[in-house]
């Protein structure tokens, strides 16, 4: 009997501890850093898509007004050394007076009554693009310039007597045309109606103090 008791004392007593041992173990609170990094990661993962998107929506492609379009050089035509190349009828061509020639200038225009609205200080002796048209009998056709790079081009378009272009006060009559909008962000266009006889022009896009600039010009008929 008393074996039987010390051994149940002794089982007793060693149960005891093991229950004291995990009692400690159990009793120790969890890491509370694991919520804390979850939180964080995630605020910082969703500010960082946020900022990509926005910079990818401010890429646009290139705008016209910043590119440079192929145009030839003036000279390589049999009309003269300032015509760049000819516009027919239905054209819509992409242009700039940057490495255009520099025949035309504000004392022609005033020669021949086509800078009426002109500032004193403006002047015309940066480079111009001049383009040969020809328009023939019982035709009424509208060339138009567009002007949204720059309010400071100018379309003018000469009627040339004797079919010689880049005219000068020596060499030719001229007949100036131009549209009111002349100074300001609208767009120009010229109509030109021929009766019994054609003629050939000079559309002259020039711009005030050399400024540089895109434009584009289109012929359009009835």
């Amino acid at each position: 009997m008393r074996i039987k008791l010390l051994l149940g004392v002794g089982l007793l007593l060693t149960f005891s501890a093991c229950s004291q041992e995990l009692g400690v173990d159990t009793n120790v609170a969890p890491p509370t850093d694991t919520d804390t990094d979850t939180d964080a990661d995630s605020d910082t993962d969703t500010d960082t898509d946020t900022d990509s998107d926005a910079d990818t929506d401010t890429d646009t492609g290139p705008d016209f007004c910043d590119e440079t379009p192929s145009t030839s050089s003036p000279g390589g035509t049999a009309y003269g050394a300032c015509v760049t190349g000819e516009i027919e009828r239905g054209d819509l061509i992409e242009s700039t007076n940057e490495g255009g020639s520099t025949h035309y200038d504000k004392g022609m225009y005033e020669d021949w009554f086509c800078a009426s609205t002109e500032a004193a200080t403006t002047n015309y002796d940066g480079p111009e693009r001049v383009f040969r048209y020809s328009q023939g009998p019982n035709n009424i056709c509208t060339i138009t310039l567009t002007k949204e790079c720059s309010k400071d081009l100018e379309m003018r378009i000469f009627r040339l007597f004797g079919g010689e272009s880049c005219p000068n006060g020596d060499n030719g009559l001229v007949v100036c045309n131009r549209d009111a909008a002349s100074g300001q962000w609208d767009d120009q266009s010229v109509r030109l109606t021929t009766t019994t006889n054609g003629y050939d022009y000079d559309v002259v896009v020039d711009a005030k103090n050399g400024k540089i600039a895109n434009f584009t010009l289109e012929v359009e008929c009835d």
